[in-house]
C-alpha cells in the first residue's frame, strides 16, 4: 500500500442518546478535507438522527460497535472522537490506544480523568474548559422540513393539535428532552400555562411523573410526543409553523455550572426562537442575537410571544465565529 496516498479515515463512537452532537463535526471534517472518510461505529440511535447524516455526508459510514475493536488493531481509522464511553467500554480499556483517541469532555469528571490519564479531549462548553472547547453548532443551517413519509396517526395527531391551536387562538411552544423537575423549571412552566396563551407540545423519551401532572391539568395545553424521531420532529415544526422552542433549566442548574444542552442546538439548528434563561444567554454569547429570546421571567417569555423577528444575520455571524474557531481546535486535535 502507498502510504502517502492513503486515504484519511476518522471514525466516531457514541451512546443512543449523544448522536445530536455528530452533526457539527461531521460538518468541520468535510470543510477540513471532503476526502477524508468517516466511520460512526453504533447503528442504534434514539432520535435515528443516522439516517439524516447518511443523507447529508456521502463520506458517511454506519457500521455496527462490533467491528470497532478489530477496525481499531488493524488501523482502519486514523483517529476516534469518541462522543461518550461510559456505558460502552471502560476508560482505562483502550489507552495503550490512545493516540488515536479523542473524548469528548461532558462532565468534570471526565476532565479529570482524561487529564490524569493524559488523553486528547475537548469538551462542549467553555464550563469545562475554557480553552479546549467547540460549542456543537452547525453553520449551514439545514432547518425544519416536512418528513418524507409519516404514518396515519401521526398525520391524525399534527390535524388535531393545529385545530386546538387555532381554535383557542394559542402559540405553540415546544420543549424537547426529558421532562424532569432537576431539569425544567416548573414553576415558570405553572406560569406560562395558566396564562392560555400557549400549546406547549413536548417531545420526551419518556413520561415522568412532572410531565404526567401537566397533560392531566392542563388537557388542552400540553400535548406530549413520545421518543419521535428528529424528522418528525422537523415535520411538527413545518406543518405547525412552531417558531419557539423553550429550554427552562431551574434556576442553579447544571446548565450555569458545567453542562451543555442540545436544547440549544437543536433550536438554532432549526431556526425557532430560542427561549432561554438570560444567565444561559451571556454565558454564550447570545444577548442581542434575532431569534434569541433571554428571560428573566415569565413576563419576558409572553411579551416575546407577540414580538416576532426572524432576522438571523446576527445569528449566522455568531455561527460563523464559532465555526473558525471549532475548525482550528479541531485541526490542531486530528493532526491531518
Amino acid at each position: 500500500m502507498n502510504i502517502i496516498n492513503k486515504k484519511k479515515v476518522l471514525a466516531f463512537i457514541q451512546e443512543d442518546f449523544h448522536s445530536e452532537v455528530l452533526d457539527f463535526l461531521f460538518e468541520l471534517i468535510n470543510e477540513i478535507d471532503k476526502d477524508i472518510k468517516m466511520i460512526l461505529y453504533n447503528t442504534i440511535d434514539r432520535y435515528d438522527n443516522k439516517k439524516l447524516y447518511l443523507e447529508k455526508y456521502t463520506n458517511l459510514e454506519v457500521r455496527n460497535l462490533k467491528n470497532f475493536i478489530p477496525d481499531l488493531i488493524s488501523d482502519v481509522f486514523d483517529k476516534v472522537i469518541i462522543a461518550s464511553y461510559d456505558n460502552i467500554f471502560h476508560l482505562e480499556l483502550l489507552q495503550n490506544y490512545k493516540e488515536k483517541f479523542i473524548y469528548i469532555a461532558h462532565s468534570e469528571k471526565h476532565v479529570r480523568s482524561f487529564n490524569l490519564l493524559e488523553m486528547s479531549y475537548f469538551s462542549l462548553t467553555p464550563l469545562l474548559d475554557k480553552e479546549k472547547y467547540m460549542l456543537p453548532i452547525v453553520n449551514k443551517t439545514s432547518g425544519p422540513k416536512l418528513a418524507k413519509t409519516i404514518s396515519y396517526d401521526i398525520y391524525n395527531n399534527i390535524r388535531y393539535l393545529q385545530s386546538v391551536a387555532q381554535n383557542d387562538n394559542l402559540e405553540i411552544i415546544i420543549t424537547v428532552g426529558y421532562f424532569f423537575q432537576h431539569n425544567k423549571d416548573l414553576p415558570l412552566i405553572n406560569k406560562l400555562l395558566d396564562s392560555k396563551k400557549i400549546l406547549l407540545l413536548v417531545f420526551s423519551p419518556e413520561m415522568s411523573n412532572e410531565l404526567s401532572y401537566y397533560v392531566k391539568k392542563y388537557p388542552k395545553n400540553v400535548f406530549y410526543g413520545n421518543s419521535i424521531p428528529t424528522e418528525l420532529i422537523k415535520h411538527y415544526i413545518t406543518f405547525l409553523k412552531i417558531k419557539y422552542l423553550l429550554f427552562c433549566p431551574p434556576k442553579n442548574s447544571s446548565y450555569v455550572k458545567n453542562s451543555w444542552s442540545g436544547t440549544i442546538a437543536f433550536g438554532i439548528d432549526n431556526l425557532l426562537h430560542l427561549i432561554l434563561p438570560k444567565e444561559i444567554a451571556e454565558i454564550y454569547g447570545l444577548i442581542g442575537i434575532e431569534k434569541i429570546v433571554p428571560y428573566k421571567d415569565s413576563d419576558d417569555i409572553l411579551i416575546e410571544i407577540n414580538n416576532k423577528n426572524d432576522n438571523i444575520n446576527s445569528l449566522q455571524k455568531w455561527k460563523d465565529d464559532i465555526f473558525i474557531k471549532n475548525k482550528k481546535l479541531l485541526q490542531n486535535l486530528i493532526c491531518f
